[in-house]
């Protein structure tokens, strides 16, 4: 086989390997898009019930007044009502991700604590299933869930290491 040959062969099998990743990723962006709204309403209705959970088992979390409170279809709001004072903000953006911002106040005269979490990105696992991924883990939408969650728990925990403020 001449050179040319070799290099042709070569060409029609990058050629090959660009064609199956491109109708791959077509396929993705499809499973994508038809899931991406049922992932959110899945991650978001179990945040729920979690948010509802802590805020009826743990003592402190009811006492703030912690609930969960859908905005539109887009947005869900995991909040205290009082001190000490959570805000959690996860907002999907259509096809593409779940964002979330974080306000954080323990007592009256500490200073508010606020900033943007991680997204997490939908896309499919290695078997075009539909899924959600921190960069590194493909995810369901309960582990997604899950470490929304934590993000709770640790504040809860953080409030209780802060030290009261008496009248």
């Amino acid at each position: 086989m001449s050179r040319g040959s070799e290099i042709a062969a070569e060409l029609r099998a990058d050629q090959e390997v660009a064609m199956l990743q491109s109708e791959m990723a077509h396929d993705s962006r499809s499973v994508i898009a038809a899931h991406a709204g049922n992932l959110w309403a899945i991650c978001a209705t179990y945040i729920e019930e979690q948010t509802k959970t802590i805020a009826n088992e743990a003592p402190i979390a009811n006492n703030a007044g912690l609930s969960s409170q859908r905005i539109g279809s887009d947005t869900l709001i995991v909040s205290t009502k009082q001190l000490p004072i959570l805000r959690l903000t996860l907002n999907y953006i259509p096809r593409h991700a779940v964002s979330a911002t974080i306000y954080r106040q323990f007592t009256a005269m500490s200073k508010p604590l606020s900033g943007q979490m991680n997204p997490f990105y939908f896309t499919v696992d290695a078997r075009l299933q539909p899924c959600l991924t921190d960069g590194e883990r493909h995810l369901t939408p309960q582990m997604v869930g899950d470490e929304f969650i934590e993000t709770v728990r640790e504040f809860f925990k953080e409030a209780f290491r802060r030290p009261a403020i008496l009248s």
